[in-house]
């Protein structure tokens, strides 16, 4: 995911390569555990402001899936458009100062998207970053409807057990409800009395 930008910078701007990303990223980062290798192709732009690198890139995370908490491997694809800005002047070699860089200012603060002073495009912070935003949406395991997964179905009875209440798997949710909530499930049904008013403005029973 480290490319040499130089050649890229001397070109003319719409000069751009394509790359095939076949990375080994499981070590790379503290928070994130992949568990297959990064996989894509990302295409380098020379543009007036530096490198727009874009593509499409996917790997498997090890996470835990948020309603059984079992551990997954989570299949994850994303995109990339981010440009990059060179620290030096390719030609002269001499650092480029704030005021002379042509892009947008909030990319003239990231030290994410900055190409070094030895004109290394670096990737990996970038991908470090898509992936958590992948990790922190709630990845579940493959069943579609929950009550299919051993261990979801485990841990409604272990919590419904620890609330001194013994779920009946094959009942349906309502009949499951704690009865301290029972009250307000009228409220889920758009015909319920006490959810729908009359089109005179009161309740069918004549309440206001």
């Amino acid at each position: 995911m480290q490319f040499n930008a130089a050649h890229c910078l001397k070109q003319e701007v719409g000069w751009a390569r394509d790359f095939e990303l076949h990375d080994d990223i499981s070590q790379l980062y503290d928070e994130i555990t992949p568990v297959a290798l990064l996989t894509g192709t990302v295409r380098c732009m020379r543009i007036h402001s530096g490198i727009l690198v874009t593509g499409a890139c996917r790997t498997v995370l090890d996470v835990a899936c948020s309603r059984c908490l079992e551990p997954i491997h989570y299949p994850v694809e994303f995109q990339l458009e981010e440009t990059f800005r060179p620290l030096k002047d390719v030609q002269s070699g001499k650092f480029l100062r704030p005021e002379e860089y042509q892009g947008q200012t909030e990319t003239m603060f990231d030290e994410a998207l900055l190409i070094d002073d030895r004109y290394v495009l670096d990737l990996r912070e970038v991908v470090r970053q898509h992936l958590w935003i992948l990790v922190s949406q709630n990845p579940v395991c493959a069943f579609a409807d929950p009550n299919e997964c051993d261990h979801f179905r485990q841990s409604r009875q272990t919590l419904a057990q620890v609330n001194g209440k013994i779920l009946d798997p094959e009942a349906s949710p309502s009949e499951n409800m704690d009865p301290r909530w029972a009250a307000l499930r009228p409220l889920l049904d758009a015909t319920h009395p006490s959810a729908v008013k009359s089109e005179g403005g009161s309740l069918p029973d004549g309440n206001q």
